[in-house]
């Protein structure tokens, strides 16, 4: 990380060894909240913090949560959030407008309004939560139909408006209704 962060690193969590040579309390934790992790994600990890640029050195919960996305190919929470707020068009499959099915799964519980029209802060404080559950538990598969291209009303006939307005008179006068609106008694 200090390669990566240079000060930045060394500055808010020291050097890994103090100047006895023994490993610091720092590191000793990082260690342990980083036991479990494959050499995979680990390296997908730093992967992830190369390719996003982030000004700042992560927190140890932040990094390992880097780690186990990008192993499974999840996208991250910039990219979920910049996915729903895009995802206003009907056209297209579910799984060409939503690209994964854990944007899928977070859409089905946020609000897309409230979303599309709130800052990249609000957003990310929407999405952040379910974001974290989903990923830390999992999340449902695409459903069968994601894949089906929407199919768009045909309007190949012109509307008949004296047709529409025959029918109209027709339902009133069967519901009861005079022609002044009022029920007829």
């Amino acid at each position: 990380m200090s390669a990566i962060y240079g000060h930045r690193w060394v500055s808010a969590y020291g050097l890994h060894v103090d100047e006895t040579g023994k490993v610091s309390q720092a590191a000793e934790t990082w260690a342990m909240g980083l036991s479990g992790l494959s050499r995979e994600q680990l390296a997908h990890g730093f992967d992830y913090l190369l390719k996003n640029g982030q000004e700042w050195p992560p927190t140890l919960p932040e990094f390992r949560e880097m780690c186990m996305q990008a192993s499974a190919d999840v996208p991250g929470l910039n990219e979920v959030v910049s996915i729903l707020a895009n995802a206003r068009s009907r056209e297209g499959s579910l799984a060409d407008r939503f690209r994964h099915p854990l944007v899928l799964a977070i859409a089905q519980e946020v609000d897309m309004h409230v979303l599309r029209t709130a800052s990249t802060a609000k957003a990310m404080a929407m999405v952040g939560p379910a974001y974290k559950r989903l990923v830390a538990a999992g999340w449902p598969e695409w459903p069968e139909h994601a894949f089906d291209r929407v199919k768009s009303i045909g309007r190949d006939k012109p509307v008949n408006h004296q047709a529409a307005r025959e029918g109209l008179a027709r339902m009133r006068e069967a519901l009861g209704f005079g022609g002044n609106g009022r029920v007829v008694c």
